[in-house]
Order: structure tokens, then sequence, then C-alpha cells
């Protein structure tokens, strides 16, 4: 490798500009390829393990669909949410364009910034979505609250039949920041929506038991919500 290096850098001897550093980078861009390669190869030995776990307990694991979602709120699970968007995590980028190195832009990590999450479902009695913005409204005092939305897949074995958590996210510090009530008209055969809008402080991926079961009791209880 060294010497293709050698040999398309013209011949670079050791004073000319630059030639220091050909074998540095070389080395550093076979060890990036490597370190991406075992990356690859462990994700895909790691499927393979799920694979081999679901054979010998008798259990198909299927691909989560996007429909199959409840929100936590206050250790009660919600389950009218019909529509729910913004699990997003971004990190900002600096451009530094340090002297010397023409052949790139070198990029330095900043923060990281989260997009609000925003929740749908369909209007009903309940006035709890409506009264956590009103919350503050004349006081400044805001209602914050950690709540978690937790995804589904299903699961068929020997031993359970039904649906199984796959992943859970918990939300910090959320608190509401637009309400939208229902668009009405006498033309339209829909479903009255009202959606809010939540900015908060933080996304955690926490760890799931892949065959734990959603709680079907604690589900039937969420129509108090």
């Amino acid at each position: 490798m060294w010497d293709l290096v050698k040999k398309q850098s013209g011949g670079m001897k050791g004073g000319a500009p630059g030639a220091s550093n050909w074998k540095t980078r070389a080395g550093s861009a076979l060890a990036k390829g490597a370190a991406t390669r075992a990356a690859g190869a462990v994700s895909t030995l790691g499927q393979a393990a799920v694979n081999a776990i679901g054979g010998e307990l008798g259990v198909r694991f299927d691909p989560a669909p996007a429909y199959l979602f409840i929100v936590e709120m206050g250790g009660l699970i919600v389950a009218e949410f019909t529509e729910c968007s913004g699990l997003e995590m971004e990190r900002e980028v600096y451009e530094y364009e340090e002297g010397g190195y023409n052949n790139f832009v070198r990029k330095l990590p900043g923060r990281s910034s989260y997009s609000n999450i925003v929740l749908r479902r369909g209007v009903t009695v309940s006035p709890v979505l409506y009264s956590w913005y009103q919350a503050g409204v004349y006081n400044a005092y805001v209602l914050k609250l950690n709540f978690s939305i937790i995804l589904g897949a299903p699961m068929q074995g020997t031993m359970f039949d039904g649906f199984a958590k796959i992943k859970h996210w918990d939300v910090e510090g959320a608190f509401p920041v637009r309400w939208t009530g229902p668009e009405m008209s006498t033309s339209s055969g829909e479903t009255a929506i009202e959606e809010i809008e939540i900015a908060h402080h933080g996304l955690t991926l926490s760890v799931v038991e892949a065959s734990s079961p959603f709680n079907p009791i604690a589900m039937a209880l969420a129509g108090d919500f």
C-alpha cells in the first residue's frame, strides 16, 4: 500500500512539503476501513444471533410496524394517539478551514439538539391535552413531564403469541408549545383530530426485554386519560 502511495505522489522525498504525512494518512485510512468492516461484521453476527435465539425458543421476530406504538405518561399507558412524529436528534457541526490542508474542510462536533415531538389523536371528551397546554398560561409555571414512547412488534411462538416491546424512548423535561384543535367541515367524513406539539430536553433509548409484552390491562385503563 505504501509503495502505491509513493508512486501516485510522484516519489516524494522526505523534504517535500507534506511528504511526512502521507504514510500517517494512508495508515489512518486503512484503519478506518478496517473499523467499518468490523462494525458491519458485528451487526451481521448480532442479527444472526437474534435469529438463532428465535429459532431455539420457537419465536418469530417480525419487523416493527409503524402503527403499533403506545405513549406512557405519568405511569399510565395512553393508547389513543394515532400519530407520533419528531423522534429526531441532530448534532451541530462547525467547519474550520485549517491552513495547509486544502483537500478538505475540518468538521468539529458541536451541541446536540432535539426536534419537537408531535402527538395526534381523535378528539375525545377528555380535556387533558388542552389542560396541559393551559397550565402556566397565566402564571408561567409550565407543567413539565417525563414520558415514554414505546414501539412494539408482532411475536409468535410456542409460549407467547401477541405483541412485544422492542424500542422504548424516554423523553425528559417535556412541555407543550402548541395545541391544535380539530378542523371541522360538514362535507368531511373524517375523524376530528387534535394535535399537541411538545418541546423537551432529551431523548434516551432504554433497553427493553425482547419478550416483554404490552400490558393489556394498562392499555384498557387508557380510556380514563
